[in-house]
């Protein structure tokens, strides 16, 4: 992967910095995701921010000034903001975004080589869904990355939207609705170097963002075991979606990658294990066929039923 200048001589430059702060060669993690590893998808828009994760810490102390891994002195940057679990350092060539968290969508990360060197990246699906966990605060390049997202990467975008349940998708709509003003003055300063296909009207950027977050819900999905395969079938509000199959031998990766795993616990079961328990259970069985259907008034029964068999057995063994 090739990140786009002027913030691929940032990561260069302080590559090395970042990860003794992670504590990679100890065990620790660094994951970078944002806008810049998007412009580096799309090509969309310039972008100077690196953001970095740290899902192994819990703060980020050591890296304020005098601390041992004083991020400012290292690399000679200017501190914009530094918090217990956050710090923001002004380099020559863009921003450093440093935070201890976990990341959205935790597993869809993948390992991959960045700028000649190994690297831990956020998948967009999981990009997208923080910039949704953040939609309240009406940041212009958050608004304009989800318009982007429906245009580049559609399934990605439908993958973070229905990791929401209803009451947050509502909430997200609103808050890019309501925000739409301040998004649109804020635009001019806040977007560079936007690529021809990606222009749009940053008058109504709030509007068209929630618009394309309402465009992806699912107005139906539906699961379909057929020997050693599972379907995921997919509508919105535009029409029937590209099917997905997966393995019945992986139950686990096709839930995480297609992203129905999170639907269904978010919208539909409250357990994050007994999808996936009661999908084995049923391909134990041998059963062909639907299984779940959001056109059917209890569309979750079967699955639910056959998780709740699992657990009873599991109980009985215990006993």
């Amino acid at each position: 992967m090739k990140l786009p200048e002027p913030v691929r001589r940032a990561w260069v430059g302080h590559r090395e910095t970042l990860l003794r702060i992670a504590g990679e060669k100890v065990g620790g993690r660094l994951l970078i995701g944002g806008g810049t590893i998007l412009a580096s998808r799309w090509g969309h828009r310039l972008s100077e921010d690196i953001d970095v994760l740290l899902p192994d810490r819990d703060v980020v102390n050591d890296t304020h000034p005098g601390g041992p891994n004083d991020l400012a002195q290292a690399t000679g940057g200017q501190i914009e903001g530094k918090w217990r679990d956050r710090i923001k350092v002004r380099v020559e060539h863009g921003l450093l975004d440093v935070c201890a968290m976990q990341p959205e969508l935790r597993g869809l990360e993948q390992k991959t080589t960045v700028e000649e060197e190994t690297a831990t990246v956020l998948s967009t699906a999981q990009i997208l869904r923080g910039k949704l966990n953040r939609a309240h605060r009406g940041l212009a390049r958050d608004a304009f990355d989800l318009v982007a997202a429906a245009k580049a990467e559609p399934r990605a975008l439908q993958h973070a939207v229905n990791a929401l349940d209803k009451l947050e998708s509502d909430l997200v709509r609103k808050n890019l609705q309501n925000a739409n003003a301040d998004i649109a003055d804020a635009a001019a300063e806040a977007l560079h170097g936007v690529a021809k296909a990606f222009e749009t009207d940053t008058s109504r950027l709030g509007i068209d963002a929630a618009q394309a977050v309402e465009d992806s819900l699912y107005t139906r999905v539906r699961i379909v075991l057929a020997g050693e395969s599972i379907h995921i079938e997919r509508w919105t509000a535009g029409g029937e979606q590209p099917r997905e199959t997966y393995a019945a031998a992986d139950i686990a990766e096709g839930l995480l990658e297609s992203g129905i795993g999170e639907y269904l616990k978010v919208n539909h079961l409250t357990h994050e294990t007994m999808a996936g328990q009661g999908i084995a259970e049923l391909i134990r069985q041998q059963r062909r066929g639907p299984i779940f259907d959001t056109s059917n008034t209890n569309p979750v029964n079967e699955i639910r039923e056959a998780a709740e068999t699992v657990l009873a057995r599991e109980e009985g063994e215990l006993d």
